[in-house]
């Protein structure tokens, strides 16, 4: 089952889980770590995917997300989900 949204899925049920106040562990074997983070980062932030992915987003968006990014870490906000692939397992 290739190319049916399984990995969107996954990452929207984190983000839910993370919302209800859940700690979420993420394992995964066909994608890195990194291209799942972008994907929660995508549905946290609301950003088009496609233009976070191909680094295309309007200097608005990109420098609200930053800020966002920056906040947090000041903040020292740490989020409940921990994402894992192949090289870590």
């Amino acid at each position: 089952m290739s190319n049916t949204g399984k990995s969107w899925f996954c990452c929207i049920c984190a983000h839910d889980a993370e919302l209800k106040g859940k700690k979420v562990l993420v394992v995964t074997l066909e994608m890195s770590s990194i291209r799942i983070e972008r994907r929660i980062d995508a549905i946290r932030y609301k950003l088009p995917f496609g233009k976070l992915r191909d680094a295309e987003l309007d200097a608005m968006r990109e420098e609200d997300w930053k800020k966002r990014l920056e906040e947090a870490a000041i903040e020292k906000v740490e989020s409940d989900i921990l994402v894992v692939d192949k090289k870590t397992v």
